[in-house]
């Protein structure tokens, strides 16, 4: 009899841009997969046949909501779920599907692999809704759940809150597929104007650093004879309570020397026209923007947080730089652009390397079907 697993997630692009190779992985080793997550899926309704028929059931509401009314609807709706769905395993990803995973295995005694993708801004800002999570994860925690980390700094910091003494699992991020990015890896680009491209990835919002990195290119701007662009490729939503404020962004939009792109399921056609990624935030799990662009071959920079600080190796495939300090991330940018053709090739290179060695979606996959036939 087929062993069936069902996929607690966020949102359904979530789906298709981070699991959907597992997804596929899963199911060619003849599991049955079924998906439960947020949000419709109008904006990607050309994508669900990439899913290939597997069952997906839509929670109602807003991911991020924590109005209390819409949890515990969906609360009931989960247990009535799992007693029809069955599953053998429950896999869950990000926080909200990572408390129901934990709360569902409690209840029913099913064996449950949370994911840690990295803890996010309720985490950084420390107030008392990062207290609540914590406290979420202690109460429904139970010998049925296994933790799985995407680097060993969060891996510590649930140790150090007693949420889980066992931190053996730790698998580096969702994976790259190579052969996705195959047909685009060159390591130079083709600028007939020479100007120098920098790419910011992320959604706008202060833990992503948008502001540093906008303040340091102001200053390049100023103390550079050369030809620079910035692009910014992110999703801005002035509701967001981590937003950037309406001012900053407005700077952004007007300054001639940016391009403001908003949110785009094409990052692809961004990072191939920059000679540069730079990732500012203030802590990630492992993201899959720098895995992106290593494996297209291109040079980084990032902050020396956890999570990009093992993408980035410094004076190898780019620089790090100490988070928060515009002065350094200035540097670093200057740096940057006054290397050589063939010093940014080598970069290049590394980058695409170094991502193909220990980031692949193969690697990624091997590691988490390992853990899963342990836990089936």
């Amino acid at each position: 009899m087929k062993q069936k697993i069902l996929l607690i997630v966020n949102e359904f692009k979530n789906i298709i841009n981070f699991r959907l190779s597992l997804i596929k992985y899963l199911s060619n080793k003849n599991i049955i997969i079924e998906v439960l997550c947020y949000s419709n899926k109008d904006s990607y309704e050309n994508k669900i046949k990439e899913l290939n028929g597997i069952k997906i059931y839509f929670l109602t509401g807003d991911s991020k909501s924590t109005k209390i009314f819409s949890e515990i609807k969906n609360i009931f709706k989960l247990l009535v779920l799992i007693k029809s769905i069955k599953p053998n395993l429950i896999m869950s990803f990000t926080v909200k599907p990572n408390i129901y995973s934990s709360l569902i295995s409690k209840i029913f005694r099913i064996n449950n692999l949370i994911t840690i993708t990295g803890l996010g801004s309720t985490y950084i800002e420390g107030g008392n809704l990062n207290k609540i999570i914590f406290s979420l994860y202690k109460i429904f925690k139970n010998r049925k759940t296994k933790y799985i980390f995407q680097n060993k700094f969060d891996a510590e910091v649930f140790k150090q809150n007693r949420i889980t003494s066992d931190i053996k699992f730790i698998i580096p991020g969702s994976g790259v597929n190579l052969d996705k990015y195959k047909k685009n890896l060159e390591f130079l680009i083709n600028n007939k104007s020479q100007t120098f491209n920098f790419l910011f990835i992320g959604r706008l919002i202060t833990h992503k650093g948008i502001e540093e990195f906008y303040n340091a290119a102001i200053k390049l701007i100023s103390n550079s004879n050369k030809k620079l662009k910035f692009l910014v490729v992110g999703q801005y939503d002035k509701f967001d309570q981590y937003s950037i404020d309406q001012t900053l962004y407005n700077k952004i939009h007007k300054n001639e020397n940016f391009e403001l792109v908003g949110y785009t399921s094409n990052v692809t056609k961004y990072i191939l026209k920059s000679n540069c990624i730079l990732l500012s935030s203030k802590r990630e799990g492992m993201p899959m923007a720098l895995l992106e662009a290593g494996s297209i071959g291109r040079a980084l920079i990032a902050s020396d947080v956890p999570g990009c600080n093992e993408i980035v190796i410094d004076n190898f495939n780019g620089f790090k730089y100490k988070s928060g300090n515009i002065e350094d991330l200035f540097n670093k940018m200057t740096k940057m652009i006054n290397l050589s053709q063939k010093q940014i090739l080598r970069f290049s290179y590394n980058s695409h390397k170094h991502i193909s060695i220990n980031f692949s979606s193969k690697i990624i996959n091997d590691k988490y079907y390992k853990i899963i036939q342990e836990n089936l």
